[in-house]
Formats: structure tokens, C-alpha cells, sequence
């Protein structure tokens, strides 16, 4: 709806959907995991370190640091 230019903005789009703001940018913030994560989830096999409270604090926008930081890969010590 934000796309088509239906809603200028999320707050916009938010309040033609009767939701709060903050809520929906955490539901909009999860479109941008690496594809890996969005299979997982969708399966239903999300790993232990894969919390609630970790979707909705920062996580990193590339792809790769979000499987480190989600617990996928170990980090690699040089």
C-alpha cells in the first residue's frame, strides 16, 4: 500500500489500518531477513537463539551479519 502510493507513510498506513506505528515497522522491519532466516521461519525450524526480542531490537541490514547475529554462522576469529 506504501508502494502504490496509497499511503505516503508508514504512520499513514498505520492509522488507515487501525494498528499501532511501532508494531507495524517491527512486522515491516522482518521483510528485510536474508532469505535463509525467512525459510527457517516459515518452516518452523527457527533456532533457540532466534527470540522474539532479538527480531525487534536492531539487527544488521546485510544478510550474512544478520545469520551471525541471529546465530547461524560463528564468527570467524583472525
Amino acid at each position: 500500500m506504501i508502494e502504490s502510493g496509497k499511503y505516503p507513510t508508514v504512520a499513514r498506513l498505520a492509522e488507515g489500518l487501525n494498528l499501532d506505528p511501532s508494531n507495524l515497522m517491527k512486522a515491516l522491519k522482518m521483510t528485510t531477513l536474508s532469505p535463509k532466516i525467512q525459510e527457517m521461519i516459515l518452516s518452523g525450524n527457527v533456532l533457540k537463539t532466534m527470540t522474539l526480542s532479538k527480531f525487534y531490537s536492531d539487527f544488521p541490514e546485510d544478510w550474512e551479519e544478520q545469520e551471525r547475529h541471529f546465530g547461524m554462522k560463528e564468527e570467524i576469529i583472525s
